[in-house]
C-alpha cells in the first residue's frame, strides 16, 4: 500500500470555487435590471384587453367574459386563484407583481400582464 495523501478536491481547489461562486453571485445582481413595480395589470382574452386592474387595492374578481377564471389582487401583486383548465399552470404561476411579468391561461385563452407605473417595464442602471 502506498501512502497517498491526494484529495480529491484539495484547500486551494475550495478557495476557487468559493471564489468563483462570490463572483457569479456579484456579477448578477450587478447586471440584473431592477424591475420597476407595477402599478396596475392588463387582463387579456382573446388576444384583447378587456379590463386593466389596480394593484394597489386588494380585491377576487372573476376575468370578464371568462367567468371560471377567477383573479386575486393583494399586497401590490396579482395572481390566477381558480381556473377550468387541467393542468393549472396559470395558478401554479405565482405572484406577479413587477413591470413586465406576466402569466397565461392557454386553455382559456387569458393573459394577465403588469404593467409599470411610468410605463416602463425595466430599469437598467
Amino acid at each position: 500500500m502506498q501512502n497517498d495523501k491526494r484529495r480529491l478536491i484539495t484547500r486551494r481547489d475550495a478557495v476557487i470555487f468559493a471564489a468563483v461562486f462570490v463572483l457569479a453571485v456579484a456579477a448578477y445582481f450587478i447586471t440584473r435590471p431592477q424591475a420597476a413595480a407595477g402599478a396596475a395589470a392588463e387582463i387579456i382574452v382573446d388576444g384583447a384587453v378587456v379590463q386593466t386592474v389596480s394593484l394597489g387595492r386588494d380585491q377576487v374578481f372573476p376575468v370578464p367574459g371568462r367567468e371560471e377564471v377567477i383573479l386575486e389582487v393583494r399586497d401590490g401583486a396579482i395572481r390566477f386563484i381558480e381556473s377550468s383548465c387541467p393542468d393549472k399552470i396559470c395558478i401554479k404561476t405565482g405572484d406577479l407583481r413587477y413591470g413586465g411579468e406576466s402569466a397565461a391561461c392557454l386553455p382559456n385563452r387569458v393573459i394577465v400582464r403588469v404593467v409599470a407605473e411610468d410605463g416602463a417595464d425595466v430599469v437598467i442602471r
